[in-house]
């Protein structure tokens, strides 16, 4: 907020009525989809299958005024001319998620264009391609990206007892179940449709708690 004492009299002379003090306000949308499946590589690590989040970010600047008359903020945006100023700005990043973290293997920032403007990557071991190169268990989520439930199918298991878990982009827990006296395949239907829209990660521990035996990642949205 700022005083209008500092603004140009040739942009207040516009106004209907002069106003006492001014705000830049900035409003932010994002609309997310995963719209791409595949493999990934970047520095120290091998291919990885991974999730292409695409990101639009879209950004509105308003400006509002408030006086003695009128001692509500209201935005005069319209009213003022632009310029090189602009009302609207849009981004678009790319995140590629692997089932390995719960962090963006890629993000890629880019103009509305599609051109790149910066590229950030998760650093890896040499090599990395599992959690645990010794362990053959498997799973499959079904459909993904899913709204009101996603099925879970587990191969390869051990038998004996495990935790599952799912947690959001946050690391907040929204699920967690105990798989008792597993045996080698697992089919679980876990209800969706009450989660907001976004990614998630599923886990599933061995039965001390502390081995990740595997990790998934998944889609719920419209």
């Amino acid at each position: 907020m700022v005083p209008t004492n500092i603004i140009p009299d040739t942009i207040l002379s516009l106004l209907p009525v002069r106003p006492d003090s001014l705000r830049i306000r900035f409003v932010t949308n994002r609309q997310d989809k995963v719209d791409a499946f595949g493999k990934i590589r970047i520095p120290g690590s091998a291919d990885l299958d991974c999730l292409r989040e695409r990101r639009y970010e879209i950004t509105e600047t308003h400006i509002d005024a408030k006086s003695n008359s009128f001692p509500i903020w209201i935005d005069i945006t319209t009213l003022i001319p632009t310029g090189n100023f602009r009302t609207k700005d849009t981004t678009l990043v790319f995140h590629f998620w692997s089932d390995l973290y719960k962090e963006p293997l890629l993000t890629i920032r880019s103009n509305n264009d599609s051109t790149a403007t910066s590229a950030t990557y998760k650093w890896l071991p040499i090599n990395t391609s599992t959690i645990d190169p010794l362990s053959k268990t498997t799973a499959v989520l079904y459909p993904n990206p899913t709204k009101n439930a996603i099925n879970a199918c587990f191969e390869g298991l051990n038998e004996g007892n495990y935790l599952l878990t799912i947690v959001d982009n946050l690391g907040r827990i929204v699920f967690n179940q105990n798989i008792k006296n597993a045996e080698k395949a697992v089919s679980l239907r876990i209800e969706t449709n009450d989660w907001t829209t976004g990614l998630y990660f599923l886990n599933l521990y061995s039965e001390t708690g502390k081995g990740i035996v595997l990790r998934k990642t998944f889609m719920v949205g419209e």
